[in-house]
């Protein structure tokens, strides 16, 4: 499965790329954007809050000019209830298993 994770926070992006699981990382949604429009990817995992455009926005970008699935995932304890158009929505921190399960459970769902 190639997926894209979209994070601000340098540490969490070090830390999935040293996991060697095959996930593609970048920084902000631009770039994110760019990624997309380059290359083929089966999931998007975007982080909530970002700075420029948030994990909402970039979701409603690429949902509504891809068919890929995409994750959103916070830190923040309440963000379930401000996500209700939102189908896959996960707490963070994530765990190499636990980041597997969800891609997983994604693929098995979309």
């Amino acid at each position: 499965m190639k997926a894209l994770l979209v994070d601000d926070n340098p540490l969490y992006l070090t830390l999935v790329k040293n996991w060697d699981i095959g996930i593609k990382t970048v920084s902000t949604a631009v770039d994110a954007i760019e990624e997309m429009t380059r290359h083929h990817y089966d999931m998007v995992i975007i982080d909530l809050f970002m700075p420029l455009m948030s994990g909402v926005k970039l979701h409603e970008f690429l949902t509504e000019r891809y068919d890929t699935p995409v994750v959103i995932i916070s830190e923040n304890v309440d963000f379930e209830m401000k996500l209700k158009n939102v189908k896959f929505k996960y707490q963070k921190p994530m765990t190499k298993h636990r980041l597997l399960e969800i891609m997983e459970e994604v693929k098995n769902e979309a």
